[in-house]
């Protein structure tokens, strides 16, 4: 991380003092404050005003309009970030960017980023081998979106972490055959995600046993065939494209069909996954989630 001022970021209408002094770390700096021409004009009033400096008399910091239109500036980019990502990112990161399929992007705290120039490298080129795709250069976007990311990561986290017992959690699992569909690093099926790599949050994942429904993913999307011969053939799609769809059957065999011979194609919002509401308790629940998170293996580099 680079030692720039910083963007001062505001939630609500005002940034208290503390949490000032916490995002004007080292660690918290944006690193696109001063170079930026753009912000440099509001940015030094607003920290002027948080930080006197010593030997300036109070006639010689940024006025009181300056302040509110800088703190306005502020304010505005941070919300026009936190929209851009619900626009762009949702689909995998969940709303607000809190997490989904793909990792809780407001903790601070990213895999293959440590400063904001290597978060910016990551939105606009992406992550071989991971379902994280580059964006291009679109700075007038990405730019209010690390903002967003940065302000959110300072504000107190009211998640509640897993707190079961692993290893009763992991005889349910064994109970439930949940590994009939889930990888768990050394066994497993395929026809769900690898549980030993997962990136979601644990409240993505308490909820997808309560109500699988209620988010689906694409990547686990059921589709069922009906076929010229009146064969139907269902599974989870892999791939599709104008030509044939790929999919592969609860006995994970592999079919390749062609959109010549399809009469029908269904594409049901339901899960592959049951709902284990009415089988299992909220205390279960909570022993399976500590489980699959007491399993997570290092991300590959």
């Amino acid at each position: 991380m680079n030692s720039e001022t910083p963007r001062v970021m505001q939630q609500g209408s005002n940034l208290s003092d503390n949490a000032a002094k916490r995002y004007l770390q080292p660690s918290n700096f944006m690193g696109y404050g001063l170079r930026n021409v753009r912000y440099a004009g509001w940015l030094m009033p607003l920290i002027v005003v948080i930080f006197p400096l010593g030997g300036l008399s109070q006639d010689s910091v940024a006025t009181h309009s300056t302040d509110k239109e800088a703190a306005s500036k502020a304010d505005f980019e941070i919300r026009i970030g936190k929209r851009y990502v619900n626009a762009f990112c949702s689909r995998c990161h969940g709303r607000d960017g809190k997490g989904a399929r793909g990792p809780d992007l407001t903790t601070g705290k990213f895999r293959y980023a440590t400063s904001d120039e290597e978060l910016l490298r990551v939105i606009q080129q992406g992550i071989p081998g991971t379902d994280m795709q580059g964006r291009g250069v679109f700075e007038d976007i990405q730019l209010p979106i690390i903002a967003y990311l940065r302000a959110a990561a300072l504000q107190p986290d009211h998640r509640q972490a897993p707190s079961g017992n692993a290893a009763r959690g992991y005889e349910l699992f064994k109970e439930n055959q949940c590994a009939s569909c889930h990888w768990t690093g050394n066994q497993g099926g395929r026809q769900g995600p690898n549980l030993s790599r997962l990136t979601a949050p644990p409240d993505y994942v308490r909820n997808s046993m309560l109500d699988p429904n209620s988010q689906v993913d694409l990547e686990y999307q059921q589709v069922i065939l009906l076929l010229d011969d009146d064969k139907i053939c269902s599974g989870r799609r892999l791939h599709e494209n104008s030509y044939f769809l790929l999919l592969m059957d609860q006995q994970e065999n592999l079919h390749a069909i062609d959109k010549r011979s399809i009469r029908e194609i269904k594409r049901p919002h339901e899960s592959l996954m049951p709902s284990f509401s009415d089988k299992l308790s909220r205390g279960d629940i909570e022993d399976i989630t500590t489980y699959i998170y007491s399993i997570q293996q290092e991300p590959r580099q």
